[in-house]
């Protein structure tokens, strides 16, 4: 493991956070613009790739040795996959209802 001070692993988590509150926020702005099944879809979509995406940075953190891996790591990372595919699934469930209305 990289000897790494711990106020490097502030910042880290302070960045990491600033993404995901961005991410959120940006969702939660471009959803209100569409309405009903779409909007809904749209939502879904995002909160999956949110999920996804924070899988990936937590593996980038353990793969780069930022992180120690253990069991409770790999076990969320494994959650957290299989919550984003399940909303993604759930988000293109919701648009081709859309498209049979």
């Amino acid at each position: 493991m990289y000897d790494i001070s711990a106020n490097s692993d502030v910042v880290i988590q302070v960045l990491i956070a600033v993404i995901i509150i961005g991410m959120f926020l940006n969702l939660r702005s471009s959803t209100k613009l569409y309405g009903g099944i779409i909007g809904k879809a749209v939502r879904l979509f995002g909160l999956g790739t949110l999920f996804i995406t924070l899988s990936i940075i937590e593996h980038l953190l353990v793969t780069f040795l930022v992180i120690d891996n253990t069991l409770g790591i790999a076990i969320a990372q494994e959650i957290m996959d299989l919550v984003g595919l399940a909303l993604l699934g759930l988000g293109f469930s919701q648009l081709v209802s859309a498209t049979k209305s």
